[in-house]
Formats: structure tokens, C-alpha cells, sequence
């Protein structure tokens, strides 16, 4: 809420930024989101292969004053991985048409049971490829991954 208020006073009107912000709890397994107009981290479940995309909702920071931001609870169990990044993930293009948002769960779904740095190794590594190397955005990943 104050953060909100800090930045809607210091950017302009055409302007916004996106978060995820998470506290986790290593000897438990609980984690605490909001999501702020990001991206849906993905949770990879460990034990059953599949993927599921975290609740949004929250508008981005910086675009509406006194704006309340909702958060969520998760509990991470062994072998489960958190995948968080950023829009230039699935915002990278090969020839005008998006990596986008199924292909870079289909990766995921064969990458489940890897270590966490060989996944964000392995969709940087697929991404760029994808957009023969030529980025037109940032690309960030951040993977958790409860042992």
C-alpha cells in the first residue's frame, strides 16, 4: 500500500511497474505472494510433473492510488519448484509470433525434475534460440526449489 502510493506519486501517468514479491519460510516450505500485474509464477510439481500458473489479480504498482493488493498462500513440498520471470520470457519472437505462455509451460512440463539452475539455464537457453539469439527485452529467472 505505502510503496503504491510512493511510486503513483513519482512516475507518470503513462508508467507502471510490475512485481512478485514473495517471503518463504526454507524449513516449511510456506510461501507468501503478491503478485502485482507480473507475470503467473508457475509451480512445477515435483512429484506429478505438472504445472500450474499462481494466482494474479492485483493491478500493477504505481497505477491506482490507495490501492490494496491481495496475496496469496502456497506450500511448497519436496521436489516442487517455484518459476518466476519476467514478460521477456514469453515476449521473445522468432519471425512476429511470441514464445509465449504454452511453450514455455510445454518446456517446463520436460524439465520438472531437473535441479533449479539447470531449469533457468535450460528456458534461457530455449528462449534464445527460439528468437535466434535476438532479444527485444530483458530476460530474468528466478527458480526455488524445495530439497
Amino acid at each position: 500500500y505505502k510503496a503504491n502510493n510512493l511510486i503513483v506519486d513519482q512516475i507518470s501517468r503513462s508508467q507502471f511497474i510490475t512485481i512478485f514479491y514473495a517471503l518463504l519460510n526454507i524449513s516449511t516450505g510456506k510461501l507468501v505472494y503478491i503478485n502485482a500485474g507480473h507475470p503467473p509464477a508457475l509451480l512445477l510439481d515435483g512429484a506429478n510433473g505438472g504445472i500450474t500458473p499462481l494466482a494474479t489479480g492485483n493491478p500493477p504498482i504505481g497505477v491506482f492510488p490507495n490501492q490494496e493488493f491481495s496475496q496469496a498462500n502456497l506450500d511448497l513440498k519436496k521436489r516442487d519448484s517455484l518459476f518466476i520471470y519476467t514478460d521477456g520470457v514469453t515476449e521473445a519472437r522468432n519471425d512476429g509470433n511470441f514464445f509465449g505462455q504454452d511453450r514455455l509451460e510445454q518446456q517446463l512440463v520436460r524439465k520438472v525434475k531437473l535441479k533449479a539452475q539447470e531449469i533457468a539455464n535450460s528456458i534461457i537457453s530455449v528462449v534464445k534460440n527460439f528468437a535466434f539469439n535476438q532479444l527485444s527485452d530483458d530476460i530474468a529467472i528466478v527458480v526455488l526449489q524445495k530439497k
